[in-house]
């Protein structure tokens, strides 16, 4: 798939659907550890922001510090990456 999205790969392929393209897409486990490390890393830089907009105040669901909290969602997601 080399990147491209589905809607884009059915466009240039001609294709009336995305189900018709989804026949042909075949990603290998490669390109889906691939996207699990964007997602992990997107969702990272999310918590991320998330603290510099609030600063470190505490959750309403939790007495731990937001940074904490961040660190250790992070910490969780590399450890689910390296593993």
């Amino acid at each position: 798939m080399a990147g491209v999205d589905l809607p884009t790969l059915k466009e240039l392929m001609g294709h009336s659907t995305i189900t018709m393209t989804m026949r042909y897409v075949h990603p290998t486990p490669e390109h889906k550890l691939e996207a699990v490390r964007k997602l992990e890393q997107f969702d990272a830089e999310q918590l991320f922001a998330l603290y510099e907009q609030r600063g470190p105040r505490k959750s309403p669901h939790s007495r731990q510090p937001i940074e904490k909290q961040c660190t250790a969602k992070l910490l969780t997601a590399n450890a689910r990456r390296d593993a």
